[in-house]
């Protein structure tokens, strides 16, 4: 392949994502404010300023869309989760930090909560789960914890994942309004469970 043609595909490529682009902000927007029930071809179309048959020249599906848009909400949270780094603190309170961040991030977003954790959204999920960036911070946070001597480095794996249900569970139950903790006192909880979760393991 030559240089020009080189230049033309990548070019292509820029275009391409930019176009995508148009349409995941539109899936997002219309999540944000209406739910995932709010979410059609059409009306992602509309938002987006374009025919809604062109969303098909980017995305197989409209299932496609979806998990590109719910893992565009995780990168917005991995985003919000950066500005809370504290160099100064160690590495339990960082983690606890990140935890109460990601949670907030979620409260502040529910009808998001819903289409990254809650929605069905099939095969195509294996594309980020585990995969997105909000995982590699927790994993970094464990990581980092068991190096302090917080941790055992056996249990990394579990802690994680118990710090991971457990969050994502308080989550549903506050969202869901099962749980009538206002945001400070759901905080306090974490601070205090999160600690409780790393003396156990």
């Amino acid at each position: 392949m030559t240089a020009r043609e080189l230049q033309k595909e990548k070019i292509k490529s820029i275009q391409k994502e930019r176009m995508k682009s148009y349409f995941i902000d539109a899936a997002k927007k219309i999540v944000k404010e209406k739910g995932v029930a709010g979410l059609n071809a059409r009306k992602i179309g509309e938002e987006a300023g374009y025919s809604y048959a062109t969303i098909y020249n980017y995305f197989d599906d409209m299932n496609h869309l979806m998990v590109a848009a719910a893992y565009s909400f995780l990168e917005e949270c991995y985003l919000e989760l950066l500005s809370n780094t504290d160099h100064s603190k160690n590495a339990l309170e960082q983690l606890i930090i990140y935890t109460k961040t990601y949670f907030m991030y979620f409260i502040n977003n529910p009808k998001a909560f819903d289409l990254v954790l809650l929605e069905k959204l099939g095969e195509k999920t294996k594309d980020f789960d585990g995969k997105s960036s909000v995982a590699h911070v927790l994993r970094d946070a464990i990581v980092e914890c068991v190096r302090e001597g917080y941790l055992k480095e056996e249990n990394a794996e579990t802690a994680q994942k118990i710090i991971s249900y457990y969050t994502n569970g308080k989550l549903v139950f506050c969202i869901g309004e099962r749980d009538d903790l206002s945001s400070e006192d759901a905080l306090n909880a974490i601070d205090k469970e999160i600690r409780y979760i790393m003396r156990q393991c």
